[in-house]
């Protein structure tokens, strides 16, 4: 009994360096759940509509750089 006692309070237990190290994985499994679940269209319009928002504002932000290191993938 103790040992399910344990488990229960393990998302307590976690440090914030455990649960950014299990961000990943989560978010693997987020993405996998939604190509297999169907999601309400709702749902579907607002991530679409997330999407083409994002794709216009990293076009921008590539046209109106001056310099090539302004756009950088590894921030220094």
């Amino acid at each position: 009994m103790s040992n399910l006692a344990a488990m229960l309070r393990l998302p307590a237990n976690l440090k914030s360096t455990q649960w950014q190290i299990l961000a990943g994985p989560i978010l693997i499994l987020l993405i996998l759940s939604m190509m297999v679940l169907p999601l309400p269209a709702f749902i579907l319009d607002l991530l679409f509509t997330f999407n083409i928002a994002l794709s216009i504002m990293v076009l921008l932000v590539a046209m109106f750089t001056q310099r090539t290191l302004e756009f950088a993938a590894f921030p220094t």
